[in-house]
């Protein structure tokens, strides 16, 4: 399951993720990404909520802040995975919020169609934590998935 991802690298304009790398370092603080918790124009309704809110900045604040940095460079580091999708067998599922900034359908649905069966996912409303803003949508379409792969065993 692909759930808001995308095969390629952050590349140019990716820098972004090592300033909040040096920043939460240097001040030793998770401050630097507490923007995730806050919504803006465009976000889903969901994102919007006080409760969503709360949750991400009560797991935001749970994190170290040199984790969180290396997760920031690790994630800016990543290598282009273009080519991954064509080689992908295995029963498949590709999820994508419609108001995901980076990875929303416009990425994510061409991104399905060169994974050979691969189920795609377009949730509504929803932006890049859909499993998070739209957790039953999430579990029904794993729980496809499971089923799916379980149907290719019997087959097998």
């Amino acid at each position: 399951a692909l759930c808001d991802t995308m095969a390629a690298s952050d590349g140019v304009g990716g820098e972004n993720r090592l300033k909040m790398a040096d920043a939460a370092e240097q001040t030793n603080s998770v401050e630097p990404v507490m923007h995730f918790a806050q919504p803006a124009d465009g976000d889903s309704t969901v994102k919007k909520t006080p409760e969503f809110i709360a949750t991400m900045t009560g797991w935001i604040n749970e994190q170290n802040p040199a984790g969180l940095a290396w997760r920031q460079r690790m994630t800016y580091g990543r290598p282009e995975l273009g080519a991954v999708p064509e080689t992908i067998s295995a029963p498949s599922l590709v999820v994508s919020g419609e108001l995901d900034p980076s990875s929303n359908p416009s990425v994510m649905r061409p991104l399905a169609e060169r994974i050979t069966g691969a189920e795609f996912i377009d949730i509504p409303d929803c932006g890049h934590f859909s499993a998070v803003e739209h957790p039953d949508t999430v579990a029904r379409a794993l729980l496809s998935l499971v089923r799916r792969v379980q149907n290719a065993q019997k087959n097998a």
